[in-house]
């Protein structure tokens, strides 16, 4: 309970919205550095680091769905608020790892 209060803080996604949307073609990015990457991701990943984040990287639809993760949801929180600022409007916050490989 104390768990899923502290993630919605931190703009986490419900299980149920990232299955959707993965199951729909969203494009998921793993913020994690390239050596976290490389150890273990999700066969559909790709890899973008927080450090690295920039428009040209990101699709260039500000509107296509994107599911980002890291490897506990805070540089992936980081990251979707950097998203959002630059005007991508369907971002959202998988958390970590462990979540995302459910899926």
């Amino acid at each position: 309970e104390k768990q899923n209060k502290l993630k919605n803080k931190m703009g986490f996604a419900s299980p149920a919205e990232v299955k959707k949307a993965i199951d729909n073609g969203a494009i998921i990015i793993d913020c994690r550095t390239p050596a976290e990457f490389q150890a273990q991701h999700h066969p559909k990943a790709i890899n973008i680091p927080l450090q690295e984040i920039a428009e040209s990287k990101l699709p260039k639809d500000k509107n296509a769905p994107v599911v980002l993760h890291c490897r506990s949801g805070a540089r992936s929180g980081v990251f979707l608020t950097q998203m959002q600022q630059m005007g991508y409007t369907n971002a959202m916050n998988a958390g970590g790892l462990d979540e995302i490989m459910k899926y």
